[in-house]
């Protein structure tokens, strides 16, 4: 997870065609700015390794409904079966017993992907803490599906076929409804209306996209718990 401020950095890489195939997308043009919000340790890291993180943190404090007060960190989650309109989500993929969470992008960008954090703390009876809760997703119902908002209050939109990335609105617009579905297995079926692609996490790339195809691992949600 991004730390704190006092450490936090911008590091603009101009994408000369050098950077790890990791970090390689097929949207990404020669010309096109990439913009890290990291702190030193991160991005010594991500260079180190090869792998380059994505996103920044969002305000400590998020809308929260009423009945569910903003918390202060760290945040506690549990495991959702079902979704309720206002609340807030993680997007948890379960990498070998490792509980990683998909990250909001940068409040500059207008597309991205979710790139996932560190490993999340997860307790015996199954609450998910992470010192950020503004990590979470809120989940509104419409009239067909439900719409997606990050932290900084963009929704996530599908709207070209060819490309796997949300595009990021301030406003609900066309493919910013999502249909949710509960499976057997813990996860979720997130589908948009739009074009019919699903929610999945793409291994490789470490991070959330929308895909026609539905083999890639389905997100486990998490529902903010009310402050005891």
């Amino acid at each position: 997870m991004p730390h704190g401020p006092a450490e936090s950095l911008n590091f603009v890489h101009e994408w000369p065609g050098t950077l790890p195939n990791k970090t390689a997308r097929s949207h990404v043009t020669p010309t096109t700015p990439i913009v890290h919000l990291m702190s030193k340790k991160t991005l010594l890291t991500a260079l180190t390794s090869g792998l380059i993180v994505w996103g920044a943190a969002c305000p400590a404090v998020a809308a929260t409904p009423e009945s569910l007060p903003a918390q202060t960190p760290p945040a506690k989650f549990k495991k959702a079966s079902t979704v309720t309109s206002g609340r807030r989500y993680l997007f948890v993929v379960n990498l070998g017993g490792q509980y990683n969470v998909a990250t909001a992008a940068a409040d500059n960008s207008t597309y991205s992907y979710l790139y996932v954090g560190e490993p999340a703390a997860v307790d015996a009876d199954g609450t998910l803490h992470i010192a950020d809760p503004s990590y979470a997703f809120t989940l509104t119902a419409t009239t067909d599906g439900y719409t997606i908002q990050d932290c900084h209050g963009r929704y996530l939109v599908q709207q070209l076929e060819e490309y796997d990335y949300f595009g990021l609105s301030d406003k609900p617009e066309a493919g910013s409804t999502w249909t949710v579905k509960a499976e057997n297995d813990g996860t979720f079926t997130l589908t948009n209306t739009q074009l019919g692609k699903t929610i999945g996490y793409d291994r490789y790339y470490s991070s959330f996209g929308a895909y026609a195809q539905k083999s890639n691992p389905r997100p486990i949600l998490y529902e903010e718990a009310p402050t005891e």
